[in-house]
C-alpha cells in the first residue's frame, strides 16, 4: 500500500519538479529574494552560483 488512506493502492508515479522545495514556499520568491540580498549585504557574506546542469 502507498499511502495510509484508503483507495490509494495504485503505484506511486515518479515526478519531477524544477523547484524541489515549491510546496514549502509560502511566501512570493521576490521576497525570499530580497531577504537573501539583504542578509548577504548585511553579514557581508560570498555568494557563488553554481549551475548543475
Amino acid at each position: 500500500m502507498c499511502g495510509t488512506e484508503g483507495g490509494q493502492d495504485k503505484k506511486p508515479i515518479p515526478t519531477f519538479s524544477n523547484c524541489f522545495g515549491a510546496p514549502f514556499i509560502v511566501i512570493y520568491l521576490l521576497k525570499y529574494a530580497l531577504t537573501l540580498k539583504e542578509n548577504v549585504k548585511k553579514y557581508k557574506s560570498e555568494v557563488w552560483l553554481v549551475n548543475t546542469e
